[in-house]
């Protein structure tokens, strides 16, 4: 099996942020950072800071994952380009493989196709955030190679 990356039609894209942004306040939510009330309103206002309406800037790229074999659409890859840090980063805002897909080494070859379409760019560092209840992407991340470069842990204290 094989995957390709194909740059996401502008229609598709507020799909995509519709679908995300839901599940990025949900994830704060679990990981204790936003409260439920707030976590919509934030995960809007994170998103429309990194897409605008109106189109994607030109050091980002979301890309729809394609089945090479069946030309289905597996997944999502949304990539950002920083090249003022001391190394040049792309750092991935977004990775799914949709439910339907996973388990089978679909991640696995995207994040692969997302290391040559960012090495053919001239950068040669990609970074990531994760979760820390997202148990099986930690999983995923390792095992292509990712290593944690900042942990933040938390304890709850009884009252």
């Amino acid at each position: 099996m094989s995957v390709r990356l194909e740059p996401m039609p502008e229609q598709d894209l507020h799909a995509f942020v519709e679908r995300a942004i839901p599940r990025y306040a949900q994830d704060q939510v679990t990981a204790g950072s936003w409260s439920p009330e707030e976590a919509l309103e934030k995960a809007r206002g994170a998103y429309a800071r990194l897409l605008p309406e109106g189109g994607i800037p030109d050091n980002q790229h979301v890309f729809s994952v394609v089945d090479d074999e069946s030309g289905e659409d597996v997944g999502v890859v949304w990539i950002l380009i920083d090249r003022d840090r001391s190394v040049p980063q792309a750092f991935v805002c977004e990775f799914e493989i949709w439910e339907d897909f996973r388990r089978q080494g679909y991640g696995t070859q995207a994040l692969h196709a997302v290391e040559a379409e960012i090495h053919s760019q001239g950068i040669n560092q990609i970074g990531l955030h994760v979760f820390g209840h997202n148990h099986s992407a930690r999983a995923l991340y390792e095992k292509v190679g990712f290593r944690a470069v900042h942990v933040n842990m938390v304890k709850e204290l009884k009252e």
